[in-house]
């Protein structure tokens, strides 16, 4: 399923995998699908957090108080739709 992120005045964001190992950029507003997740970025001000995935994939999240996401969390909010923080957080 495709997902998307959208533009928050910003050209790309810094891919950070586990560690805060760097992995490569990702343009603001790129489509693509969900597959695995390697990474995400918390955007600034606590709002949405973009999550990466293999394949040069992103998607706009809720807040989740920076905790890592699983891949089967991502699947579980794009299959219900935009659910609640709550909801995405209990999928987990």
């Amino acid at each position: 399923m495709d997902a998307t992120i959208q533009a928050d005045g910003s050209t790309s964001r810094h891919v950070r995998g586990a560690g805060g190992r760097r992995l490569g950029s990702m343009r603001i507003g790129e489509v693509g699908r969900v597959l695995d997740v390697i990474g995400f970025v918390r955007s600034r001000g606590g709002g949405n957090s973009v999550v990466f995935t293999k394949g040069a994939d992103v998607i706009r999240l809720p807040n989740h108080g920076g905790k890592e996401i699983s891949a089967e969390a991502i699947r579980h909010l794009l299959r219900h739709g935009n659910v609640t923080e709550e909801q995405f957080l209990a999928s987990e």
